[in-house]
């Protein structure tokens, strides 16, 4: 309870998917104690913004509580945060923000034997813009403070300067309790992505499902584990293929593989593909020109 659990992998390798289906079955889960808070801290710059964004994510209708009432407010507060006792210690406060979802969080009373608890979700922690000793001090503070736990999601650091790493690792050891490396799982990826295009796209469906062995194959290849990169590459032939119905199965596949090799590497940032492949196609045409 008292330290938070990190979880560390590449962009585009499944953490955000992994997180929020783990968040679906608690909440489908009639026996679940764990009470889930996500936020994306993409972009976010103060601690003023992460709290108006835990707030949003607690409960939107208590968020800016001043445009609302008192009565408003309890029953809101009974049943997002289960708080039950009165709140007649706040009846002359100013709704404001300083009023909101976050402050009677920290006001709960839960008994020792409770195993009902909330816990923070916080994702993108490299792309934040706050300070990580502030988002670590953030973070005790939900511990010690308001009684709650927390995830930590990172990805791909590579991008972050050396102090930035350095302080991740300083702070990591004070407050992170347990460390997690999400790995993609590649097969189970593609049948999710082809899965999404069969009621929309029956005949390419019956066509990529022929080849999910080749789709991993190339992708593994590529020794890239951007899934999102792989998603979009499906996708995007889907949208070429769909006029190729009459076109012969081999030639099919073989422009398949060719188009989803180049698509990786073009989505996984080499820009100078394209111009390879003109290079290639003039070449070509040039060749078998009488």
């Amino acid at each position: 309870p008292q330290s938070a659990i990190l979880l560390k992998g590449d962009w585009g390798c499944g953490k955000t998917h992994f997180i929020k289906e783990w968040i679906h079955t608690q909440q489908q889960d009639k026996n679940n104690v764990c009470d889930v808070v996500y936020v994306s801290l993409f972009g976010i710059s103060s601690l003023r913004g992460l709290k108006e964004a835990i707030n949003k994510a607690i409960s939107p209708m208590m968020y800016k509580v001043e445009k609302y009432g008192k009565d408003v407010l309890k029953a809101a507060a009974k049943i997002v945060l289960k708080y039950d006792s009165s709140i007649a210690d706040v009846k002359d406060a100013k709704f404001q923000y300083e009023l909101n979802p976050l402050d009677l969080l920290s006001q709960l009373n839960l008994s020792e034997n409770s195993k009902e608890y909330k816990l923070f979700v916080f994702d993108d922690v490299e792309r934040c813009d706050i300070s990580l000793k502030e988002l670590f001090g953030f973070v005790d503070y939900l511990f010690e403070h308001v009684g709650c736990r927390v995830v930590l999601v990172v990805g791909n650091t590579d991008l972050q300067d050396d102090k930035w790493k350095e302080t991740l690792h300083k702070y990591q050891e004070k407050i992170v309790g347990r460390e997690y490396v999400i790995e993609p799982e590649v097969n189970v990826a593609v049948s999710a992505f082809v899965d999404e295009i069969q009621s929309i796209y029956p005949s390419s469906y019956a066509f990529l499902s022929q080849h999910k062995e080749a789709i991993v194959a190339v992708w593994k290849s590529s020794k890239y584990n951007n899934l999102r990169s792989l998603r979009q590459c499906i996708r995007s032939f889907v949208e070429i293929l769909e006029p190729l119905k009459e076109g012969a199965e081999k030639m099919k596949f073989q422009f398949f593989l060719n188009y989803l090799a180049y698509s990786l590497e073009y989505y996984n940032g080499d820009k100078k593909i394209l111009s390879e492949i003109a290079v290639h196609q003039i070449a070509g045409y040039y060749n078998n020109s009488p």
